[in-house]
């Protein structure tokens, strides 16, 4: 099972900073920019990397469990 979670952590991880990269570059250059007249808050491109942030901190968090567990004794 942990390694399960460590494979899709670290891809959705990744998959959401690649987003975040991608968002951020085409409002850099003023290609896409969402509209903020909306009646809730739009999800920026901190949003994904937060996500990926979060992602990748679960993934180094069970390889370390998982790590750790093979050193039993």
């Amino acid at each position: 099972m942990e390694k399960h979670i460590l494979h899709w952590s670290y891809w959705l991880g990744i998959a959401s900073f690649a987003v975040a990269l991608v968002w951020r570059g085409l409002n850099a250059l003023r290609i896409w920019v969402p509209s903020s007249s909306a009646p809730v808050p739009p999800i920026g491109y901190t949003s994904f990397y937060k996500a990926g942030l979060l992602f990748l901190l679960v993934a180094i968090a069970t390889a370390n469990c998982a790590w750790f567990n093979s050193r039993k004794p």
